[in-house]
């Protein structure tokens, strides 16, 4: 079976660090909405939402039509977005009646202290303003969200081999391994 994550969770919580974990260990394809929008407008999350919803849309079209593709071919696929709203999460998840049985989809929500969250943001050279947007409007994930199961992970740590084993566990469980 073909497997479908989706990660959600505020800026900083490891997302992107599970995303290139499941790739690199796993073969997950991943798309990120982080390097779309880089890579479409050479711009972040608060830059282009500055600038309206129409860029933002154009990214979210690129990933539906791109899930499509890479789920159609067959590969596992992780998508590495904030996924904030249960909107957004449900046209992340959302498939076509053919592909609706052969994936299986899965919400991995990571989870972490707004001190830790904003040290990082602050590492990496960042204003807490997208934490702050973000949270403005979050929706707390649901398991069995059109049909998908809920995992957490705490990431409340610096330690990468503290996350790589929770991310191997998920796999595993993912797997039923």
């Amino acid at each position: 079976m073909t497997h479908l994550v989706l990660l959600t969770g505020l800026p900083a919580t490891g997302k992107s660090t599970v995303a290139v974990k499941l790739a690199k260990d796993y073969g997950f394809v991943v798309l990120s909405t982080d390097e779309l929008r880089q890579s479409l407008f050479r711009e972040d999350y608060g830059e282009l939402r500055k600038k309206g919803k129409e860029r933002e849309e154009i990214v979210r079209k690129v990933l539906d039509s791109s899930k499509i593709q890479v789920l159609s071919g067959g590969f596992d696929l992780v998508i590495d977005a904030s996924a904030p709203t249960n909107k957004f999460r449900k046209r992340m998840l959302e498939l076509p009646k053919d592909l609706e049985q052969a994936v299986e989809k899965s919400l991995l929500h990571l989870r972490a202290d707004e001190s830790i969250l904003y040290s990082r943001q602050k590492a990496r050279g960042r204003t807490g303003e997208a934490i702050n947007t973000i949270k403005g409007y979050w929706d707390e994930p649901k398991d069995k969200f059109l049909g998908s199961a809920l995992y957490e992970i705490d990431n409340n740590t610096f330690s990468l081999d503290h996350l790589y084993n929770k991310v191997d566990q998920f796999y595993k469980s993912l797997r039923k391994i």
